[in-house]
């Protein structure tokens, strides 16, 4: 359901939405929504908002695109388990096949932190693509 609801955000032509608004566009109950946007609030992707006189919180992206921030906040969660398998592969004997498997995840979290990591640098160093409202359309 979160993802739904994340997919909803970006695809909607408005920028805020109340729960219930959700709740109707993806034909779910308003207790799916509720607990897909306090998900989504706890990864950063969704923000909680007010306008004054209006009684119903109202949700938006946290920006416009979330998921370069949301995605770089997860290379340290991929560090603490590098670190983790860096603990883990000195106390196993190399050549055993226990020791091989953790060695090979921590080359594969090493490899992931760094892709990763350079993937979000070049996006955020990559020209955008024209919004419809600059393209004239």
């Amino acid at each position: 359901m979160p993802a739904r609801v994340l997919a909803y955000a970006l695809v909607a032509d408005h920028d805020t939405h109340t729960a219930g608004q959700f709740a109707e566009g993806l034909d779910v109950s308003p207790a799916a929504i509720s607990g897909a946007l306090h998900q989504l609030m706890d990864l950063g992707l969704v923000e909680r908002t007010r306008e004054p006189g209006v009684r119903s919180d109202l949700y938006a992206l946290a920006q416009h695109n979330p998921l370069p921030r949301y995605l770089a906040s997860r290379i340290q969660r991929v560090r603490t388990a590098e670190d983790r398998l860096t603990d883990a592969v000195q106390s196993l004997r190399r050549g055993t096949p226990g020791g091989t498997r953790i060695s090979e995840a921590l080359a594969f979290a090493a490899f992931l932190r760094t892709e990763l990591g350079d993937a979000i640098a070049r996006w955020q160093e990559s020209p955008r693509p024209e919004s419809d409202e600059t393209a004239g359309g």
